[in-house]
């Protein structure tokens, strides 16, 4: 009899023992009720560890599986099966002992079999439940380290062994694709890891991709950098001990690496050069450290992130040292505020001179080569020859062989583009150039404007003594117009550009950690769009047919106002080269003026205490220092001052 008892605890049922909703079969009747009851507990434990014995023979030696959904097996529940071998040993030992027992004693009594397997009744129960969860819910890699985590918080000792155990185990199989993640760039079985690839065929090109630049050429060849940005982090799977930082950290460095590994400037060197050039003899030390966690029995949270920043810190400082001090990021960054920026006033306001017999009309299919050609002649006239600076930027207009449907004028669609070197695509993604050229457009309609208005002052100084008392209110207009577009002008270039330049500049002369120069770029280009008002709502992708003012930005009333007031500036030009001396036109330029004006005083009041109030106060200061057109302003149209 106990034989049979030690063979169902075995996971062997016999013709004694079978099993019937956990219970002896009734037609023992020679088996005292008493015998019965201990023999029901014995089936109970028996059961448990037959379902346990079957999971590991089904999961053990099943393949890694092509998908997720699949339900088979994978590298986390391997290592999840030897673990669960191992937990089972002491019991198996027990029964080994047991059987000893029996023969040496044949009247052993059954109470004592019972209370030595009863003890880890509590355990094959947890195990069991975890086992079911796993089949039912189809939990799978990484995510077996979170819930396997949720069953160590507990007071049973004997449960949270058996918990420590497999987790070590599964952390195993995590560490080992970490490191490979970590020092290769590789995704060993990537399904089962908390970083993963997207699929291909789920692959949307999109415009804001992190490692896609395009760039059109003077050749208009395209040249594209090798993408790694496909790689994401799973958040469903990754462990709760594992911070969303961490997550973040291990992302970039793997997908640095990678990006190391597609380095242009070395097509003919040997493979994988790149990497070890960044490692330089650390690589051994990091490898060592990761390993030195693997085998901790406890995963040590601190020590993890210790080391996962070291590892940062190694792969940003290389990065830092390429881009800085290889590529001459100081210079790249001179170059964007020259162009985009036009901080080389003088180059554009002779661009402005050569192409505008260009951009004043509609764009043909031979605009945009003629601006290029346009933009090199101004280029020589101001003495810059760098063409190296000069192949960087290219000049975009869109034309009838597009096929895009044209509205406005060419200075209206007007755009910059620019080459970005590797592995400055890292900072100045397409996103960021698209910044850029917002920022360029609007900038460049505020230089035109200040443009043609000086060139009527010039016209008018020419004429000035024909019958000047008549023509009192056009000079008006023009010198409330010229100042409030210089004062403008000067807000924009120094108040703004100027200073914040200078911030970054600083920023990043402070430090050789990449990261934190992408940080302060990214603060940077987000300040100038704050305070040039260009940073309201989002932008379509398509804005190439369309000017600036139409790009998403309407909702910024600030916006909204100067460029009312830009536009009023324009149709006054307009107005002095066609019929210069309307008075009727003139007097209702002036209304629009004064009103313009007082929408925009009270907006300064409005915004006073709003985040962007302090450059709004700035930007007063220059337009209305002394109050003069305050006085202009209806008094119930302003709340206060600042």
């Amino acid at each position: 009899m106990l034989h049979e008892v030690l063979m169902a605890l075995a996971g062997y049922p016999s013709s004694v023992f079978t099993e019937v909703g956990g219970k002896a079969v009734e037609f023992m009747s020679f088996i005292h009720p008493g015998e019965r009851a201990l023999l029901n507990r014995v089936m109970i434990i028996a059961i448990d560890y037959m379902a346990l014995r079957d999971f590991l023979r089904f999961y053990k030696c099943v393949p890694s599986p092509v998908k997720k959904e699949s339900s088979s097996g994978g590298m986390y529940l391997r290592a999840f099966c030897n673990a669960l071998d191992e937990v089972l040993e002491p019991y198996e030992k027990e029964l080994s002992e047991l059987e000893i027992s029996a023969l040496k004693d044949p009247y052993l009594p059954l109470t004592f079999v019972v209370s030595r397997a009863e003890k880890y009744s509590g355990l094959f129960r947890v195990l069991k439940d975890m086992i079911s969860q796993i089949k039912e819910q189809n939990i799978y890699g990484c995510s077996l380290l979170g819930f396997v985590h949720r069953y160590l918080l507990t007071g049973v000792n004997d449960v949270k062994s058996a918990m420590k155990c497999i987790l070590h185990n599964c952390h195993k199989v995590f560490f080992k694709q970490l490191s490979s993640w970590l020092l290769c760039g590789v995704l060993e079985c990537g399904d089962e890891f908390l970083i993963k690839q997207q699929k291909k065929e789920d692959t949307v090109p999109s415009q804001s991709s992190l490692g896609t630049e395009t760039f059109v050429s003077r050749n208009e060849s395209l040249v594209k950098y090798p993408t790694y940005n496909d790689y994401f982090i799973d958040f469903s799977v990754v462990p709760p001990y594992i911070s969303i930082s961490s997550a973040y950290k291990i992302l970039f460095i793997g997908q640095t690496i990678l990006m190391f590994r597609s380095d242009p400037r070395e097509k003919k060197v040997k493979k994988h050069k790149s990497v070890a050039t960044i490692w330089g003899d650390r690589e051994n030390e990091f490898c060592f450290k990761l390993k030195e966690l693997q085998a901790m029995d406890t995963f040590n949270v601190s020590q993890f992130e210790n080391t996962i920043e070291e590892i940062r810190l190694c792969v940003t400082e290389h990065l830092w040292e390429l881009a800085v001090e290889d590529m001459k990021l100081f210079l790249q960054l001179k170059l964007i505020k020259d162009f985009f920026l036009l901080g080389r006033g003088e180059l554009f306001a002779e661009f402005m001179h050569q192409a505008e017999s260009i951009l004043d009309k509609v764009p043909s299919r031979t605009s945009k080569r003629d601006v290029n050609r346009a933009f090199q002649v101004a280029a020589q006239k101001v003495l810059m020859t760098d063409e190296a600076a000069l192949d960087k930027f290219y000049f975009f207009l869109p034309g009838r062989a597009e096929g895009v449907e044209i509205k406005g004028n060419g200075w209206e669609l007007l755009s910059l583009k620019y080459k970005v070197d590797w592995p400055l695509h890292l900072m100045f993604t397409d996103e960021v150039l698209r910044n850029y050229d917002r920022l360029f457009s609007f900038l460049l309609h505020v230089k035109k404007t200040q443009y043609d208005l000086h060139h009527i002052w010039n016209d008018h100084m020419s004429i000035k003594n024909m019958n000047y008392k008549s023509k009192t209110a056009l000079w008006q207009l023009r010198n409330n117009l010229m100042f409030v577009v210089d004062n403008l002008q000067y807000y924009l270039q120094v108040d703004v550009l100027e200073s914040q330049y200078t911030i970054l500049q600083t920023a990043i002369s402070s430090t050789k950690d990449f990261e934190q120069i992408q940080k302060a770029h990214t603060i940077f280009q987000a300040n100038i769009l704050s305070q040039t008002f260009l940073l309201m709502s989002p932008v379509d992708d398509n804005t190439q047919s369309v000017s600036y003012r139409t790009r998403g930005f309407e909702d910024n009333p600030v916006h909204k106002t100067i460029s009312t007031l830009l536009d009023l500036s324009k149709s006054f030009c307009a107005e002095q080269q066609n019929n210069p001396f309307d008075e009727t036109n003139i007097s209702k330029m002036q209304q629009e003026f004064h009103h313009s004006m007082s929408v925009l005083l009270q907006l300064f009041s409005t915004l006073r205490s709003h985040p962007c109030g302090a450059h709004l106060a700035q930007l007063r200061l220059r337009l209305d220092f002394n109050f003069w057109f305050s006085q202009y302003a209806k008094p119930s149209t302003l709340n206060g001052s600042f």
